[in-house]
């Protein structure tokens, strides 16, 4: 049976078909699980639709379970912002930034 090695974990069929139904996060050596990118779309809604607070929650979960997602780490300094918790809020914008260096949206 022909197998890969992905993130330091030996994988082989099934395991690879669901590796690759993961995308790649902003960080190009991380994979963002589907699920987690899920969770980050609604919290983003969430915050548009200007509902802080619960989308701070979400983005909590997925930056707890994906803490290198800079596009989370981001948009959950959006929220502390719009929160007037600006110092949490540069800290998350500062952990963006140290994910990937590329992210050109903070």
């Amino acid at each position: 049976m022909e197998s890969s090695i992905s993130m330091g974990k030996k994988t082989s069929g099934d395991e690879h078909k669901e590796m690759e139904g993961m995308m790649m996060g902003t960080n190009s050596q991380e994979q963002i699980p589907l699920e987690i990118q899920v969770l980050n779309r609604r919290a983003m809604e969430m915050s548009r639709h200007g509902n802080s607070l619960d989308a701070l929650k979400i983005f909590s979960q997925v930056v707890f379970i994906a803490p290198r997602f800079a596009r989370a780490q981001y948009e959950m300094g959006r929220c502390l912002d719009n929160l007037g918790r600006h110092n949490e809020a540069i800290e998350r914008y500062d952990k963006a930034m140290r994910c990937d260096p590329l992210f050109v949206q903070v």
